[in-house]
């Protein structure tokens, strides 16, 4: 029971630090096609 415990504590643990990797990640893809398509609205 008591390593059942404390495995899922650490699955959760990862499970968020590896969400906030995504987030970040995908947060500088969105920035990065934002900064895209401004550039291409200027070019017209």
């Amino acid at each position: 029971m008591l390593g059942n415990f404390s495995f899922g504590d650490y699955f959760k643990k990862e499970a968020i630090r590896q969400l906030i990797d995504y987030g970040s990640f995908s947060m500088l893809l969105f920035d990065w096609a934002l900064r895209r398509r401004r550039v291409n609205m200027n070019l017209g």
